[in-house]
């Protein structure tokens, strides 16, 4: 846990001592079931994945990385833009944003009928990164990952033709919830995040 998420839910945690904080990370599937089942009160997850019933509302953006060796051509680049990175293979892992990453770099970077090289490894992101130092792969991380000691890898912020690249975070909740708990947090990220209406949202 890393990044905004972190520092909310540590607010959170700071603010209410007598709510029990219990986390889950898992995959978008398993974190909407727990929605559904009412036994995940809200979830973070990336913008787009909608269902009935289901309120959501974006919060924050994180930069996206590319995660290369650091003897990579492009670890000293003073700027990489997707199109750099056509013709790498990469690596994601099988869980937690590895799809995602995956979805995004072949949206991306699919041209002419030529899909970009990517490879799933079922192992954890800290597996991912290395394999990466291996020198054989690159791979994709967020803002919070840069933060980790890798001496071994560059991360190299990926540039759009805008701006930097961002992976755009949306929280979800079941519409008829009236935790409490769950009230309280809402008021947390109202007042973090200024003008965050709590209404359904199409994304």
């Amino acid at each position: 846990m890393a990044g905004n998420l972190r520092l909310a839910i540590a607010d959170y945690l700071t603010r209410f001592p007598d709510v029990q904080f219990d986390g889950v990370e898992a995959g978008l599937e398993r974190l909407t079931h727990g929605l559904q089942s009412q036994t995940i009160d809200v979830a973070v997850a990336p913008i787009g994945h909608l269902e009935d019933g289901i309120g959501s509302r974006a919060v924050w953006s994180e930069k996206l990385y590319a995660v290369l060796p650091d003897d990579h051509e492009l670890a000293d680049r003073e700027k990489v833009y997707w199109q750099d990175l056509r013709r790498e293979i990469f690596v994601v892992p099988s869980g937690g944003l590895g799809p995602i990453f995956g979805n995004l770099i072949a949206s991306r970077l699919t041209e002419q009928g030529r899909r970009p090289n990517i490879i799933v490894q079922d192992t954890s992101l800290e597996s991912v990164l290395s394999i990466v130092a291996a020198k054989r792969y690159i791979s994709i991380a967020t803002g919070a990952s840069p933060g980790i000691a890798w001496s071994d890898l560059r991360f190299q912020k990926i540039h759009d033709p805008t701006g930097p690249a961002l992976l755009e975070y949306a929280l979800y909740w079941r519409e008829d919830n009236d935790n409490p708990a769950l009230q309280r947090f809402f008021k947390l990220i109202e007042e973090r995040y200024p003008g965050w209406p709590r209404e359904t949202s199409t994304l």
